[in-house]
């Protein structure tokens, strides 16, 4: 045990030297085995109290638009960084905001099912990282929170169905009080479609927004989606 907590104690001096901008080219690389994304309603009060001051939810018929993005991680490295490549799953819980004219993603919560990658989310990305046991298929969507909070979600492919591309949003965080900018890989996958959704548990998502979700009856799901995101920058508060 304490040659594990050695090694770890020095990959994160490593980790320390890159957030401080020696490094900054140094991003985190994979490949989203399969990733699944799905939009909801979220009332709008509620938004306007989790995205705080300088950014304004985006409306749609009244509400504010929630978004879940997971996926199931292969391969993923730090760059310039020496060690394994490492596999994971996530669940990225998002509220679509304006940053003046910018239409961006704000992160309300990350999970993450592999210890040493939510050290890496908190320190480089300064996601706000949570544990959980995360299982992202193309069929079955499963997150499981040390509380027993659950998310399950089963998706039937839509053969035939016509997928719009998503529009494209930057990415940011607020960690200690300040805004963050992560840059974000917009690369296509190899393959996407639509999946009628079935919402079986979803008490992970209430925790989550503290407030009910009105799920999309329709999510997109992809096959080997290109990941790349870069160190967190401050954008101010």
């Amino acid at each position: 045990m304490s040659d594990i907590r050695a090694r770890m104690r020095l990959r994160c001096a490593r980790l320390d030297v890159i957030a401080s901008g020696a490094m900054s080219e140094t991003v985190l690389r994979g490949t989203e085995a399969v990733t699944v994304e799905l939009d909801g309603r979220l009332d709008l009060a509620r938004a306007k109290s989790i995205v705080g001051p300088g950014l304004d939810p985006e409306v749609v018929d009244g509400a504010a638009l929630a978004n879940l993005f997971a996926f199931r991680m292969e391969g993923m490295s730090v760059l310039g960084v020496p060690g394994p490549k490492l596999d994971y799953g996530e669940l990225l819980w998002r509220v679509a905001v304006r940053h003046g004219e910018t239409p961006a993603w704000l992160c309300v919560a990350c999970d993450i099912d592999a210890m040493i990658v939510r050290a890496l989310g908190a320190l480089l990305v300064r996601y706000p990282t949570r544990e959980a046991r995360i299982d992202v298929g193309e069929r079955r969507l499963e997150g499981v929170d040390p509380d027993e909070g659950r998310l399950v979600l089963q998706l039937d492919r839509r053969e035939g169905a016509v997928l719009l591309d998503a529009p494209g949003r930057a990415m940011l965080v607020r960690s200690r009080g300040a805004l963050f900018r992560i840059p974000w890989g917009t690369d296509a996958a190899a393959e996407q479609w639509s999946a009628r959704v079935r919402v079986e548990h979803a008490s992970l998502a209430r925790k989550t927004f503290d407030a009910d979700i009105a799920w999309s009856a329709v999510a997109r799901v992809m096959r080997a989606r290109p990941h790349e995101c870069g160190i967190a920058r401050s954008v101010g508060g």
